[in-house]
């Protein structure tokens, strides 16, 4: 007798039949590796993440790779266990990058990467970092900035730690100095040929280069190992710090004086650009003597005479500024644009100022009044920075032969290995889906 299947009974083993075979798919083998900078356990919880939603083969084995033996000894190692594997997808980030480079035109089980703020091209400012300035204090180019910065702040100063936090970020790279010998430009780096495999390229750009916010978010992201990419008290405690020299002002010539420490970097860049031609140095010698000697120094100091805390807070947010101008400089290729840029009238603009607050109005509503009347919008010359991630300028960070290359808008270098950032996430999964093709895809779960 001829059994009859339902309909119902007939899409029920459908079902039974898809989850069957998608439960057969195999896995994707993937070697998973973190760099220097973060430490690689912040990679690695992104590996941990995306295997919640992707058949993943961590050829790893659930371990940290540690890449602080050189490039040349890791390579050795990952060989061994490339050799465990096939059709590999290889993940990197920042210096591992260099490593999965290098292992891939080793080995042949490596069929794609996928690197994410690879110095691919050397990195100037870990150049700076461990370099050797030739003083007797044997500090390097950066050390001996940041000592030079803390010897122009006012004594009891609390610039929210930022000078400390940038020594102690060039420290680890100080330390690290005979492994990151090979990414500095001109060196070991440069030689690698181009890969031989399909490599998606992901490059970062936080997008903060036109002020100094953007040294705040890097040192803040750099000390925190959390998934978390708003963690930023850098930021925070220098925001409050000016709110609070704001609200110490008391006459006209405390408040216009406060606004130009706040513009102090847009101020700086129309007169140091012709120093940047000259070399780094000239840079550094130019800000520390225009901390020192420039108008707004003089400016600060009539302050300190009348109200010595205000004095005190603009000179540390000077110090942190000028520290940024400094490293921002380094880290990328400037060019001139062209830039609106306010230009206030200064007489016109004060006696508004005064007559106005006279009158018991606030300042917000004094600046909201007079300012329309009395600064004028300008076209000037203005020096514009190169895209970067922070740590790496876009160049550094390109890489000839890549098959596809994705811009991590809006990300930094310390929060590119975060799988709780929108940005990094999306685009890994895109890849994963398949948007770049066959040679990066991981069957979903």
């Amino acid at each position: 007798m001829k059994t009859q299947i339902s309909a119902y009974h007939r899409l029920i083993l459908i079902l039974i039949s898809i989850t069957f075979f998608s439960s057969l798919q195999a896995q994707r083998d993937v070697l998973w590796i973190g760099g220097l900078m973060p430490e690689p356990t912040v990679f690695h919880k992104s590996l941990n993440a995306f295997s919640n939603d992707f058949q993943i083969n961590d050829l790893l084995k659930g371990e940290v790779f540690f890449a602080d033996q050189g490039v040349d000894a890791s390579v050795s190692v990952l060989l061994s266990v490339a050799d465990e594997g096939s059709n590999i997808l290889g993940v990197a980030h920042d210096y591992s990058g260099i490593i999965m480079r290098r292992l891939q035109l080793e080995t042949p089980n490596i069929s794609a990467m996928i690197l994410n703020g690879v110095p691919n091209n050397g990195s100037r400012i870990i150049a700076y970092a461990i370099d050797n300035a030739g003083n007797s204090d044997n500090l390097t180019s950066m050390e001996s900035l940041a000592q030079a910065l803390r010897s122009t702040m006012a004594r009891n100063c609390d610039d929210c730690g930022v000078l400390d936090g940038f020594s102690a970020l060039m420290q680890k790279m100080e330390n690290m100095r005979e492994q990151l010998l090979y990414v500095v430009p001109d060196g070991q780096v440069e030689t690698i040929p181009p890969p031989t495999v399909p490599t998606a390229l992901l490059w970062g750009d936080h997008q903060q280069s036109g002020n100094d916010a953007f040294l705040y978010s890097i040192l803040s992201a750099s000390e925190s190992d959390s998934p978390s990419t708003t963690f930023n008290p850098y930021g925070e405690c220098v925001k409050a710090m000016r709110l609070k020299g704001e609200s110490l002002t008391d006459d006209i010539f405390q408040r216009s004086t406060f606004r130009a420490t706040s513009n102090y970097i847009s101020n700086l860049l129309r007169q140091v650009g012709n120093y940047i031609s000259s070399g780094g140095e000239a840079v550094s010698d130019y800000i520390l003597e225009h901390l020192q000697t420039g108008t707004l120094a003089s400016e600060i100091e009539k302050i300190r005479r009348q109200n010595s805390e205000l004095a005190s807070i603009m000179q540390c947010d000077l110090a942190n500024q000028s520290l940024a101008l400094r490293y921002i400089t380094i880290l990328t290729n400037l060019e001139v644009k062209q830039s609106d840029f306010e230009i206030p009238k200064p007489p016109a603009l004060m006696a508004c100022y005064m007559d106005c607050l006279a009158q018991g109005n606030s300042t917000s509503y004094c600046n909201s009044f007079c300012d329309p009347q009395y600064v004028t919008q300008q076209q000037i010359p203005l020096w514009e920075f190169a895209p970067n991630d922070g740590l790496y300028s876009k160049d550094e960070q390109l890489l000839d032969g890549a098959t596809v290359t994705i811009r991590l808008a809006g990300v930094n270098h310390f929060d590119e290995p975060k799988w709780a950032h929108p940005t990094v996430r999306q685009a890994y999964e895109d890849l994963f889906n398949g948007s770049a093709g066959p040679a990066f895809v991981i069957p979903p779960k």
